[in-house]
């Protein structure tokens, strides 16, 4: 029996036992190895095969041969099939209602709440009022005061509700949510007039926005935060919601439906599908979110309007923050949405009168349901209102991209010959007519030796990473001015990996095979980080594979110095602080204002971008600015 060489310095696996294997068994064993070594060979034109198929894949979605029509799923909903009684009394109630809001424009908020609540008491609901305060920073917290009423369902034990929710400020920059609130109030009289509700009706004015609805949901489950007042005027299980933002007192041109929840959550499709359907039977233009420019409102269905739509629609999941106050419904498994009037006139203008047949409408197919929304999708992207992609076809793209990083990975693993054994292959061959025993040796298997170090570093900066998302505390203690934001951007950009390389080179014994185990564990780490994303968060996992990709596929130790520069360059340009400082450029916002917005998200909303950036996505860039920075000569530790 023989044996190959063993690399110095390594330790020789056991000889395994005398073996004997058919000749059939041998050749499969043969042509797998071929077929391996044929792999091995094209690992890195595979890979880039692999990224620019998932990024093609992504950007033909869009097209009508790659999405759907939608439809409902549901067939207790029947949109658009009801008649509906909201008349010109209701809309002459709407616009007094708009000209008394626009006369307490200036008044403290608790004077609007109680406006409100009597109101809707007159109405004959239950009513209440909730006080909320959240502590951003030692000097900053966000208060405010929220009204509701609650309509009894005169058919029902009260066990499920319907919500209406409308906020004082508008999601439009600088305006008010007159026509919003307005509506609300006036829809909320017009509905005590009918017996037919099966479902409690649930009516929230709430302030300061999302601080507002996520305290009065949060309240209303009995999981009261900070120091929020607790409610004791309660319905029964929510199966719908819709948010009226409706901003100004003027017309509308269109209908935009943002849908997005947080940290990346989409409501069932038939809501949305459900809205889309009597929108055409009254007559309303829909779009989804709200268009680029007022062309773009009746401008035909084309590939680049789709695209812009879709992407709209995975930014909005990427950052993990909704795309308004209905977002936070779902986390508490409620499906919502939020219906935003686009300002504007035309031949397709509406106001009080459309506004309120289609929220009636949709309250009375939401009303129809048996059971909370479960037919159709919640897994889907929408290139139109009218179309959607599902699940089984955008998934590969990431599939694709995380793909592409574990075959480089597998060739970096299976190119460790730590030891290796081999085993004697006996073959029945015919030799002049006797039947005689060939012997051939061949690899049995291989052992990698494991160094701890790598093991301790991947760990050691995701601990790392736990310890800054928790150092936030300290940015609500101290928090940090726009003065001292850039220097301290840079000095985390740059900063940060150097010092974390520096100081594992000194604890670390670097040889150049340990440096390739890094890197193997790094790609297998970003890899495998891709796919677990995609599930939780699809539209951020395919974000991060496109960005980190080309760079984290090129990174690898190098002994000459401008090439590691280079290298370490890159992969701070793609760090999050570096990122923080582009969109602070492209936003115009500055880099406390931003990086507040992201607390304010973590801390009040509990969305999951801080902690992914801080858990998953610079732990791994770290890594690789250590493997950037790092010669792939042999060094030793510090002592």
């Amino acid at each position: 029996m023989s044996s190959k060489a063993i690399p110095e310095g390594r330790n020789a696996a056991p000889i395994p036992p005398y073996s004997e294997i058919s000749s059939k068994q041998y050749n499969k064993i043969t042509l797998k190895r071929k077929a391996l070594k044929l792999l091995e060979n094209h690992v890195a034109t595979l890979s880039l095969v692999l990224f620019i198929v998932g990024l093609g894949w992504l950007l033909v979605l869009p097209h009508d041969e790659y999405s759907h029509d939608t439809y409902i799923s549901e067939n207790a909903l029947l949109p658009g099939q009801t008649n509906n009684f909201f008349g010109e009394n209701e809309v002459n109630v709407a616009r007094h209602y708009a000209q008394v809001l626009e006369s307490l424009r200036t008044n403290p908020i608790k004077e609007k709440a109680s406006f409100v609540e009597r109101e809707l008491r007159s109405f004959g609901y239950i009513t209440a009022t909730q006080d909320f305060e959240i502590p951003l920073s030692y000097n900053k917290v966000v208060n405010g005061t929220n009204a509701f009423g609650i309509l009894k369902a005169p058919r029902s034990d009260n066990t499920e509700a319907m919500v209406l929710t409308a906020s004082w400020d508008s999601q439009e920059a600088n305006q008010d949510n007159i026509n919003g609130v307005s509506m609300l109030l006036s829809l909320a009289k017009f509905l005590k007039k009918f017996t037919f509700w099966s479902k409690d009706i649930v009516v929230v004015i709430a302030d300061k926005n999302t601080a507002g609805i996520q305290a009065w949901l949060d309240a209303y489950h009995g999981v009261p935060k900070h120091d929020d007042e607790q409610i004791f005027v309660r319905s029964g299980a929510i199966q719908g919601a819709l948010n009226l933002d409706f901003p100004g007192t003027g017309s509308y041109s269109s209908l935009g439906i943002f849908f997005e929840g947080l940290n990346g959550q989409l409501p069932n499709l038939d809501l949305i599908n459900t809205v889309v359907q009597i929108c055409r039977y009254e007559g309303i233009s829909v779009t989804l979110h709200k268009p680029a420019s007022k062309l773009d409102i009746y401008a035909p269905r084309s590939y680049t309007k789709s695209l812009h739509t879709m992407l709209t629609t995975m930014k909005y999941q990427a950052s993990c923050h909704p795309s308004g106050v209905h977002g936070l419904f779902h986390r508490y498994k409620i499906d919502a949405i939020s219906l935003h009037g686009v300002s504007g006139s035309g031949r397709f203008g509406f106001q009080y009168q459309k506004i309120g047949i289609l929220i009636e409408s949709t309250l009375r197919s939401i009303n129809n349901l048996l059971e909370h929304f479960h037919q159709s999708f919640f897994f889907y992207l929408l290139p139109d209102a009218s179309r959607y992609v599902s699940i089984a076809l955008y998934i590969p793209p990431v599939i694709c991209i995380a793909v592409g990083l574990l075959l480089i990975s597998l060739k970096l693993w299976f190119s460790f010959d730590d030891s290796v054994a081999e085993v004697e292959l006996v073959e029945d061959v015919n030799h002049e007519g006797k039947d005689v025993k060939s012997i051939k040796t061949s690899v049995a298997y291989t052992q990698h030796s494991i160094p701890l170090q790598t093991s301790i570093i991947v760990i050691g900066l995701s601990i790392l990473g736990c310890v800054l998302l928790f150092s936030l505390n300290l940015l609500i203690v101290h928090p940090i001015t726009e003065e001292i934001s850039l220097p301290l951007s840079g000095i985390f950009a740059f900063g940060f990996p150097l010092f974390i390389s520096s100081a594992v080179r000194q604890r670390a014994e670097f040889t150049p095979y340990n440096l390739q185990v890094l890197r193997c564990f790094a790609l297998a780490w970003t890899a495998v980080t891709l796919v677990g994303l995609a599930a939780l968060n699809y539209s951020f996992a395919v974000f991060m594979g496109i960005l980190v990709f080309l760079p984290y596929a090129l990174i690898q130790p190098r002994s000459h110095v401008l090439a590691r520069a280079l290298q370490f360059i890159l992969t701070t340009a793609i760090s999050p602080p570096s990122l923080l400082l582009l969109c602070s450029f492209v936003y115009g916002q500055g880099v406390v204002e931003l990086y507040e917005y992201l607390k304010y998200d973590f801390v009040v909303l509990f969305g999951w971008f801080l902690p992914l950036v801080y858990l998953v996505y610079w732990p791994i860039n770290v890594t690789y600015s250590v493997l950037a920075w790092t010669s792939n000569k042999e060094t030793q530790p510090s002592q």
